[in-house]
């Protein structure tokens, strides 16, 4: 009974399951102490690293640059980890010599700008707004030109609309056309701008956090998808306690053994 009423969502399986879509990778939770939004780029050598790269290599074996250059990374909910995600799968792309650009949709929480301080106050939303405007101009360079981001610019009174618009679509054909690989991190799926932009780009990402994520919303969220007849790539496990344990081992350095003295020493 305690099961049948606990809706969150704690083994891959569940999510699997759900919305009919494979695991594509299982990132290690990150520390409190540490920036998770730099992670990649701070911390190389790191088991959560690695488990970025895989990540970024399952993508890449499903022809991510090629039939798919935008892809949404959205969550059920929120504080799920799409944000940190999206900047570390970023980062891990434009290691591996890609030109990556990163648009911050999500118009009500947006993270990017606090993590970065950042000085600009215009993004997509003024872009979306006015015809005049040209994309380069609202580009911000990040960790020394890696990436590039173009920001979420102020809230505005209609972003549902605007997010379903003509001009949302010519933005990404644009940004397409300038870059190997696109990527949105926007709203979680209980706002509707979530689903005005699975309708915009190639594939949908889901993050998945164990334990916070919900089996109703994300079922709710999955019909939401199929009607609107976007494609789900995959969902990404974030926060996995599981993987952290034997990565660590593995990563975790190890004292030879001594080897006995055979025959004279000379």
């Amino acid at each position: 009974l305690l099961e049948w009423l606990d809706q969150s969502i704690n083994i891959p399986e569940e999510a699997a399951k759900i919305i009919n879509a494979q695991l594509l990778g299982e990132i290690p939770r990150i520390s409190k102490e540490e920036n998770p939004l730099s992670y990649v780029n701070d911390q190389p050598f790191s088991p959560i690293t690695d488990a970025y790269r895989s990540f970024r290599n399952n993508l890449e074996f499903m022809d991510l640059g090629k039939s798919i250059k935008t892809i949404l990374v959205t969550s059920p909910g929120v504080s799920e980890g799409k944000t940190t995600v999206s900047m570390n799968l970023a980062l891990s792309l434009a290691k591996s010599n890609k030109r990556v650009i990163l648009i911050d949709a999500d118009f009500y929480q947006s993270t990017i700008k606090q993590k970065f301080s950042l000085q600009k106050e215009t993004g997509l939303s003024d872009l979306l707004q006015s015809s005049r405007d040209s994309i380069s101009q609202h580009l911000v360079s990040l960790f020394n030109g890696q990436i590039y981001l173009l920001p979420a610019g102020k809230t505005p009174a209609n972003p549902s609309e605007l997010l379903s618009s003509v001009a949302t679509e010519k933005i990404f054909e644009t940004l397409k056309n300038a870059a190997d690989v696109v990527i949105i991190d926007g709203p979680p799926f209980i706002t509707s701008d979530a689903i005005s932009l699975s309708t915009k780009v190639d594939a949908v990402l889901i993050v998945i956090s164990p334990g916070r994520s919900r089996r109703d919303i994300l079922r709710t969220a999955y019909a939401q998808l199929n009607r609107a007849k976007a494609k789900v790539v995959g969902f990404v496990m974030n926060g996995s306690n599981q993987r952290s344990s034997y990565y660590s081992y593995y990563h975790k350095p190890k004292s030879l053994p001594s080897v006995p003295k055979i025959g004279k020493q000379t």
